[in-house]
């Protein structure tokens, strides 16, 4: 299992800047760098958190996952699915997966918990890259771009 959000990390990891990852937020990448240099193929991501949007919609361990919302057809609450033998989740299963209801529930709670202490951000909107230091000469044209761009929709 590899995330997106993993690259992050181990491409800092790959370019000697482990020391310049930010210290003020959580940082979810995992460094997958033996996947990529040694051919490991056991990744350190044991488990995933799925959003949709603002809402965590399901979680993910190994090839099963549970949905936590709702509200679609064909999209039951708390529904389970064998992402192997399912891949497109048209069979959720759910008294079939009554073995790994609680270690899903544990994994969702400690979740719901770290969230609890570092709450999401919202969205932010408006000029990019703005209080940022020793940005490259081409983002400090973007910027100068959209500034003026704001300034002339106003």
């Amino acid at each position: 299992m590899f995330a997106c959000h993993d690259l992050y990390t181990t491409f800092a990891k790959l370019g000697g800047g482990m020391d310049l990852i930010p210290r003020d937020r959580i940082i979810d990448g995992l460094n997958q760098t033996a996947v990529f240099l040694y051919g490991d193929g056991q990744s350190r991501r044991d488990y995933y958190h799925v959003y949709t949007g603002p809402y965590h919609a399901a979680t993910i361990k190994q090839q099963y996952k549970r949905v936590w919302i709702g509200g679609r057809p064909g999209l039951v609450k708390n529904d389970f699915y064998d992402l192997y033998q399912d891949p497109r989740e048209m069979r959720g299963m759910m008294a079939q997966f009554l073995w790994a209801w609680g270690p899903f529930d544990m994994m969702k709670k400690r979740h719901d918990k770290m969230i609890e202490l570092y709450p999401h951000t919202p969205t932010r909107h408006g000029v990019p890259f703005e209080g940022i230091e020793n940005l490259r000469p081409e983002s400090i044209q973007f910027q100068n771009t959209v500034k003026r761009t704001f300034e002339l929709e106003k």
